[in-house]
């Protein structure tokens, strides 16, 4: 920059002493006012690059300081963040301030912001040290946090206790009671056993009554007996009933207290007793030999009694626990009935049944990962993890609830997908027993790979096992996921192809690490990145079973079944439930799912992957026709059986195509018709297939630029396999045979095309009239139609093999195939044709130049006053084609003969259109739009202005309007203008008004308004490039307005409709011209 400013002094130097020697040498010259401008406009230029300059050094340094002090309010907000971490990043952004302090001044004017730049890297240092001791002060309050927090662990470490002594107290009482029941059921059965006693003795002596007794007598003695004993037993059953009645609601009163109990406390005496079973017998067992027991005698002996005597107390508990509701986790699922209350005879005949939990409580499964989480209480001095206390629980089940899984079935509530990790228990995190969850787990708890088991396998749960919850489970510190977050860094240096099964698992998640690097920003590191994909994961899976499993998205949209994701943290043994996947609405309004692409024989990450970047670039080597002809097959075959494996093209790929540039296998000529969408057809991703279309896949027009096209696509891209692809009910050649027979019933009279569609139809009744002949007398119009789409095909491919001589030479030495095919509208198929019968025949004849750029020029013609008036709309048009032609480089108007030249000065001109246009050289109007001479009626000024009402552009468009009957006006500004960018500078330096004696300067003090204009739309912050480039587009209809106000004959033609005035920029760079219309304050001025 400072050498830069030298330069632009020393120039100023030589400027002047040129200046000064002109003057001495002629003094009636004028070159030294034009010096003059230019060093004033050298020297406003540098005073606003200077300015701009001081001004982005101090943005520079406030978005610094700025920085600095969010990162300062952010460490102190998040204390719990790495300290090291913060350091680091505060650290670079000193050091980036002190390079940046360090950059020398562009020139020697800047001192003051040397100085400034000095001052500023003072604060910084200063409120380093600011921050340093402010980070201090956070080390202090995170010591004084520790230290709070470790007294509220010893607070509820008190609170624990005292909670266990409870917890006794209420099992010393539970004990009592049992105790109580059993003594009534005790005396239930005395009395039932006295009652049998009476009736054996009953019967002794009725049978020794019998034997003494004479009939009569003993038929009165059996009536008195029967009166008496009747009224006695009935009176004992009576009592013992309502005894047993009392019994049994007592008993029931007592276990719904201890339910009641249970549910305030929310504690489990059944499982407070068990835990107290497993910790004493642990700790018999465990404990070392001396910390167990001061006597020698039978250590192990006095444990196992202990644990006997304490398991008899538990198998009590569990059989009163069996009559009232069981909580979640106690039984298993099966899928059997609801339990039913059975009499007492049924119980003797059938063996007691195990109580079930109810589908109803789905939620509560989930509720086993909170106690995972509660603090671990440390048993024989050793730290213990957070399964120990749930260990027992996930293990209590009974033969015969083992037995009945195995009888009735399983009836899970829950499928979860996790991953495999050994420190990710699904079933201990859960606190489940068997039968409860239903587990797929792998390396990622990810469908990329093996997705169609995964899906078929919770098809199969969802579906008959009646699981209505699916939960993708992904947990901290996955390995599976940190690889693929590594790898996919790795690949951005470096592309590799995947050499084995896990590399292909890590390239298959490198998309999950895309996306998380994506929402993390772009400094973000590869370990935040990793932490963040593990969430990431878990959505990309939900997403991925609502997209592929037609099962899961119809019960999910019924409200049958719901999908769900979590995070378990390895470190607090904690789930964090993240809900529904985001995109499941958008996934399930789409019209269908897909077969899983492993069912395919395809990988995910693979997917249609047919290079090195993922997609087919540059670096990848060419394929063979044969090859290119298979990928076509397979392609296709896929689309009709609706399993396109097609992805989605990744910033990587996109990337890969813009900088390796396209390798296309095939080049294919298809029609435009919308049904036929050729990439769609063959399944294919981006940079496989080089497509051309047209209606009717015909080159009987603008084949110059389909062959133009062919020869670039296999000779610089590549392509070694060109298609030509028909299709059936085609328009084009319905039309075509439609044409064919009108002009047949007209006798062969072909006449002029009234358009180009017609002119398209009549070139394609030959191919018609072909397929007729074939098919002979008798066939009917959509017959014919439907031979002449294969007859079309076989007719492009010659017409290819007889006029373009580099594909013939290709075919002729085996490069390059050239093959044909029908694609069917109805069933997706694609018929494929092979080679034409007429090829070996095609190619030992010579080529020639296409019809149409042999002809194209020689049928050209000039507008001469002969010609009537051309509408706006049809010069417009007109225009636009030809700087279209003229963007393409391929323009039609450079031939101009005698003939044409002795019309146009016979005859005299027509002009469809006057342009007002810059007189730049970089902008010939002729050219840009590609017209001969006749055609436009051209005024060029410098910045294309109308600054006087009655100058020579305004006088010479009325003469152009009026005269020659010219119907469209053009005002054409172009990019760069310079004298649009000497008004802006003008206008920036304080100047209006005309300074000085210059024409120059009156024209550029005139275009200062435009300037103006264009700051005041933009705002204050505008730069003087952004001001002058919108400019341009101002000036265009600031001329408009100025033509319309300053000429009352323009204004009546335009308000009567017979002119049409509109604006353009031509852009330098493309060629390319931005159509502007009409002026915004057309109908104002108008009015």
């Amino acid at each position: 920059m400072a050498a830069g400013v030298r330069a632009l002094d020393g120039l100023f130097v030589t400027a002047v002493d040129g200046t000064e020697k002109a003057r001495t040498q002629s003094q009636n010259s004028a070159w030294h006012d034009v010096l003059d401008l230019c060093k004033r406009g050298f020297l406003a230029k540098l005073e606003i690059m200077t300015g701009e300059l001081k001004q982005e050094v101090k943005n520079e340094l406030r978005s610094a300081v700025a920085a600095l002090r969010t990162e300062v309010a952010e460490v102190i907000r998040t204390h719990e963040a790495p300290l090291s971490q913060q350091m680091k990043v505060l650290s670079d952004q000193l050091s980036r301030l002190a390079a940046l302090a360090a950059v020398p001044p562009p020139q020697p004017d800047f001192s003051p912001v040397i100085d400034q730049i000095d001052v500023s890297a003072r604060e910084q240092r200063e409120m380093s040290s600011v921050l340093g001791h402010r980070l201090s002060q956070v080390d202090l309050k995170i010591n004084a946090s520790g230290s709070e927090l470790a007294t509220m662990v010893r607070q509820l470490d008190d609170k624990v206790a005292r909670l266990a002594e409870k917890q006794d107290v209420s099992v010393e009482k539970m004990i009592g009671l049992c105790d109580a029941s059993d003594a009534l059921l005790g005396a239930a059965g005395r009395i039932a056993r006295e009652l049998d006693s009476l009736h054996v003795q009953e019967v002794r002596y009725q049978e020794k009554l019998g034997t003494l007794l004479e009939d009569s007598v003993l038929e009165h003695l059996a009536e008195v007996r029967e009166s008496v004993l009747n009224i006695d037993l009935s009176e004992v059953q009576a009592d013992i009933y309502r005894g047993r009645k009392q019994a049994d609601a007592d008993f029931r009163t007592v276990l719904a207290e201890i339910s009641r109990i249970q549910q305030a406390l929310q504690l489990d005496f059944v499982q407070v007793l068990a835990d107290k079973v497993n910790d004493r017998s642990r700790s018999s067992v465990i404990m070392p030999m001396e910390a167990a027991s001061p006597s020698p005698e039978a250590p192990a002996l006095s444990s196992l009694q202990s644990l006997a005597k304490q398991a008899k107390v538990t198998r009590r508990l569990r059989e009163f626990q069996t009559q009232t509701e069981a909580p979640p986790c106690v039984a298993v699922w099966t899928q059997t009935d609801p339990v039913v209350f059975e009499d007492k005879e049924s119980k003797k005949k059938k063996k007691p049944p195990v109580p079930k939990r109810m589908r109803t409580q789905l939620p509560a499964v989930m509720k086993g990962a909170d106690r995972l989480a509660q603090p671990p209480v440390a048993r024989d001095g050793r730290s213990q993890g957070a399964y120990d206390q749930v260990r027992f629980r996930a293990t209590t089940t009974s033969n015969g609830q083992r037995l009945e899984l195995v009888d009735d079935g399983q009836a899970p509530h829950t499928a979860i997908v996790g991953c495999a990790d050994s420190r990710a228990p699904v079933e201990v995190i859960f606190d489940a027993l068997p039968g409860d969850i239903f587990v797929l787990r792998n390396a990622g708890n990810t469908c990329t790979h093996a997705e169609g088991s995964m899906i078929g396998s919770l098809e199969f749960c969802t579906g008959n096992l009646g699981a209505r919850l699916v939960m993708v489970l992904g947990h901290t510190k996955c390995g599976a996921i940190y690889g693929a977050t590594k790898a996919h860094f790795a690949r951005k240096k470096q592309a590799a192809q995947s050499q084995s099964a896990l590399e292909g698992l890590l390239e298959g998640l490198g998309e999950v690490a895309e996306q998380a690097e994506y929402d993390m920003g772009p400094m973000a590191d590869e370990d935040f990145v990793a932490a963040h994909a593990v969430k990431v994961n878990v959505f990309h899976t939900m997403n991925f079973l609502l997209q592929y499993s037609k099962g899961l998205r119809e019960a999910v949209k019924s409200g049958k079944i719901d999908i769900q994701g979590g995070v378990y943290d390895l470190s607090t043994g904690v789930v964090e439930f993240l809900g529904r996947s985001p995109r499941q609405a958008e996934l399930l309004s789409a019209a269908s799912a897909a077969i899983p692409p492993s069912m395919l024989g395809i990988s995910r990450a693979g997917a249609a992957k047919r290079g090195i970047h993922g997609v087919r670039t540059g670096d990848d080597a060419s394929v063979s026709p044969e090859k290119a002809m298979e990928m076509l097959k397979d392609g296709n075959n896929r689309f009709v059986a609706g399993t396109p494996a097609s992805v989605a093209a990744n910033a990587k790929m996109k990337t890969a195509l813009v900088k390796s540039g396209q390798a296309p296998h095939t080049a294919i000529i298809g029609c435009a018709d919308s049904r036929a969408p050729i990439e769609t057809v063959f399944d294919a991703m981006p940079g496989e297939i080089f497509v051309l279309r047209n209606a009717g896949n015909t080159c009987t027009h603008a084949e110059g630029a389909m062959l133009g096209s062919l020869e670039f696509c296999t000779g610089k891209l590549g392509s070694r396999l060109v298609m030509v692809l028909g299709h059936t009910k085609c328009g084009a050649i319905v039309g075509a045979t439609q044409t064919y027979l009108a002009m047949k019933d007209a006798k062969g009279e072909k006449g002029s095309p009234g358009s180009a569609l017609e002119g398209l139809l009549v070139d394609l009744a030959g191919v018609a009239e072909k397929a007729a002949t074939e098919l002979g007398k008798g066939a009917t119009v959509e017959q014919i139609a439907a031979h002449a789409v294969k007859v079309n095909v076989f007719q492009t491919m010659e017409f290819l093999l007889k006029f373009s001589q580099p594909l013939r030479d290709a075919v002729t030495s085996g490069k390059v195939d050239l093959q044909g095919g029908i694609y069917d509208l109805e069933t997706g198929k694609v018929e494929f044709l092979g080679r034409s019968p007429e090829q070996a025949a095609l190619l030992t004849s010579k080529s020639s130049l296409p019809p149409s750029m042999d002809l194209a020029l020689g049928r050209a013609s000039v507008r001469t006053p002969q010609d009537p008036p051309m509408a706006p709309e049809a010069a417009l048009k007109i225009m636009k084609e030809g700087n279209e032609r003229f963007v393409h480089g391929n323009t039609l108007a450079g031939k101009f003969d005698g003939q044409m030249r002795k019309a146009l000065a016979t005859i005299g001109q027509a002009p469809h259109t006057a342009i007002v246009g810059c007189a730049d050289s970089r902008v010939p109007l002729e050219l840009v739009f590609d017209v001969l001479p006749g055609d436009v009626f051209v005024m060029r000024n410098a910045g294309n202005a109308v600054t006087q009402a009655r100058g020579s552009i305004v006088g010479s468009l009325e003469f152009c309007t009026a005269a020659l009957k010219t119907r469209l006006v053009l005002v054409l500004g172009h990019t760069a203008c310079g004298a649009i960018k000497g008004a802006t500078a003008t206008y920036l330096k304080g100047g209006g008004a005309a300074q000085g004696k210059g024409a120059l300067e009156g024209l550029l003090a005139a275009l200062a308004g435009v300037a103006e204009t264009a700051h005041k739309e933009l705002g204050n912050k505008a730069s003087e490039k952004e001001i002058a480039d919108h400019a341009v587009k101002v000036n265009v209809f600031n001329t408009i307005n100025n033509l319309i106000q300053g000429s009352a004959d323009i204004r009546d033609k335009v308000k009567s409709g017979q002119v049409e005035i509109q604006g353009g920029v031509y852009d330098l760079d493309s060629g390319r011209v931005q159509w502007l219309g009409r002026s915004p304050e057309q109908a104002k001025l108008l009015s």
